[in-house]
């Protein structure tokens, strides 16, 4: 797949699905906001990315759909998101990122427009970011066959992270193992 990295796509592309290896493990350097200013969705399978991609990716000024599926990132902290992060972010997916642990902090005005957030499979993910609770448009997050310590930390009296969470409307859990969503047993 070395053959991505010369390209240089149409400024006017609004829409990138990679499903591969990137050989680097980096991302091409024409996904930014000098070459991609219209990217509203991508999405990402299999491409290993080892630096956080948060870097590049939260500077795409139109990115609306964030979609990070198995294997697209295999480092263990993905950063910080500062108060221009994301401008018109509103639904990102994080799905099986077997080696994440660490979200960095959210700054208050980040993600402005985030509307549902979720996350799949991501075990090692210990909590949420600090800053959490400032995603003040977040009207659903969904949690699903997430680590024991990460569920933990959202339990009614006892989640150190719970604070962080009860500005939204909609939160669904659901556990490995267990047929529904549920959030009033945490």
């Amino acid at each position: 797949m070395g053959i991505l990295y010369p390209l240089k796509p149409p400024t006017t592309l609004e829409r990138l699905e990679l499903d591969c290896c990137l050989p680097s493990g980096k991302l091409p350097n024409w996904v930014g906001v000098e070459y991609l200013p219209c990217l509203s969705e991508l999405v990402l399978y299999k491409a290993h990315l080892t630096p956080d991609p948060f870097v590049v990716l939260q500077r795409l000024p139109n990115l609306m759909f964030l979609h990070l599926g198995p294997e697209s990132y295999m480092g263990k902290r993905m950063g910080k998101c500062d108060a221009a992060a994301f401008p018109k972010l509103q639904k990102p997916y994080f799905i099986r990122l077997k080696e994440w642990e660490e979200w960095g902090e959210v700054e208050e005005g980040a993600m402005a427009c985030l509307h549902k957030l979720s996350i799949w499979g991501c075990k090692k993910l210990r909590g949420l970011p600090p800053g959490f609770q400032y995603l003040s448009t977040l009207q659903e997050l969904l949690l699903w066959d997430m680590g024991d310590e990460f569920v933990s930390r959202l339990k009614r009296d006892s989640g150190e992270d719970r604070f962080k969470v009860e500005h939204i409307p909609t939160v669904h859990v659901r556990l490995p193992g267990v047929g529904k969503f549920f959030f009033e047993d945490l």
